[in-house]
């Protein structure tokens, strides 16, 4: 019996969520809940020289708790997409692989998505081809608030902000900063990409 791993649109996700994606191969995405705050939904946990790095997506002004999550909208009131490719310049620009890869995540990120749903999912999928991993996605079609079942593994909003750098059962590599931080656990998967290239799948089995 396959079973599907369900879980929230994040904005390339930490690796231990990739990681599980890999372990499963069929994904549902959860499409038809509301927006949540203080999540992976709009954040992305980089390296830099002072240790973990933080970037949201910023959002249209507005109530967006509560709000679904397809109608959540992308602000462009400031240009942040030059502020994220200058942090990922400064961050990863001595990264072996930063040159192979910053030009098509930079297409995707300049294309200027109007739903943070969409911009997620995009990523999502770039993260799986650049990968080359055999997983499955697909998305909800209605929200089920629990699900009891053996086929679903319902990880929905599982993996918090304030805690999941504590998970030590992630990969080990080699990272931009880590003479200066130590090794910095589960970060976005985009750390991993931009530090080890195509040899991250086999990391993440």
């Amino acid at each position: 019996m396959i079973k599907t791993l369900l879980i929230e649109s994040q904005c390339l996700p930490v690796i231990s969520v990739v990681q599980e994606m890999w372990q499963y191969n069929s994904v549902s995405i959860e499409v038809c809940e509301n927006y949540q705050k203080r999540s992976f939904r709009n954040k992305i946990i980089l390296a830099g020289a002072q240790g973990r790095t933080p970037f949201s997506i910023p959002l249209m002004k507005g109530k967006h708790q509560q709000q679904p999550i397809q109608e959540v909208q992308i602000s462009y009131d400031e240009d942040w997409p030059r502020s994220f490719h200058r942090l990922l310049q400064t961050n990863y620009g001595s990264a072996p692989y930063f040159h192979h890869y910053i030009d098509s995540l930079m297409n995707i990120i300049n294309a200027r998505n109007q739903y943070l749903l969409d911009l997620n999912l995009t990523l999502l999928s770039w993260v799986i081809q650049i990968l080359e991993l055999s997983i499955n996605i697909s998305m909800t079609t209605t929200y089920v608030s629990n699900i009891k079942n053996h086929v679903i593994e319902d990880r929905r909003n599982f993996y918090n902000v304030s805690w999941v750098s504590k998970l030590d059962n992630v990969p080990v590599y080699n990272q931009v900063y880590e003479d200066i931080n130590g090794f910095l656990p589960n970060l976005s998967i985009l750390d991993m990409i931009m530090c080890c290239g195509p040899e991250s799948s086999t990391l993440l089995t």
